[in-house]
């Protein structure tokens, strides 16, 4: 579906001009996030028998729209919470995404080959229990989410 895809966007750094619809910290009215770029960087964690995968997300957006009474200021505490949800709402598109493949034991991001590519020796020994070792591959999920502008709604129209 629309979030299982948009996490493995997030997965795969494509996750640019993606619109993020977060609930405004104080009143908790929506407020929307263009994302402007993305980027993921993933490494294989393999000791021994203990197959991990560490995926890095760094999103940057601006502050497209808000329905908030809430003014947001880039030097404001509500900044970082609004980045904060910014990054959980990524993560759990991520969250989706992974379980859904691991259910259908379907490796869509190229795990198996991120650790042929970085981990050849490695891989020579995983590679016959591969569809063994994926549905349960426990990943490791960082997001750095930053709202950098905030544009012309730094303040919200505010009624007489």
């Amino acid at each position: 579906d629309e979030r299982e895809t948009t996490g493995w966007r997030w997965i795969r750094g494509e996750g640019r001009l993606a619109p993020l619809v977060l609930k405004a910290p104080g009143d908790e009215l929506p407020v929307s996030v263009e994302v402007f770029a993305s980027r993921a960087s993933l490494e294989p964690l393999v000791e021994g028998d203990d197959v991990r995968i560490r995926i890095k997300v760094e999103v940057s957006g601006r502050l497209a729209d808000q329905v908030s009474a809430e003014g947001f200021d880039l030097k404001d505490k509500k900044i970082d919470s609004l980045n904060r949800r910014m990054a959980q709402v990524v993560c759990n598109d991520i969250e989706i995404a992974l379980h859904k493949a691991q259910e259908l034991n379907s490796d869509v991001f190229g795990f198996g080959n991120l650790i042929y590519r970085k981990l050849p020796q490695e891989w020579k020994r995983l590679e016959g229990r591969w569809d063994e070792i994926f549905p349960t591959l426990p990943v490791e999920i960082e997001v750095n989410a930053t709202v950098r502008r905030t544009g012309m709604i730094r303040e919200p129209i505010k009624s007489r």
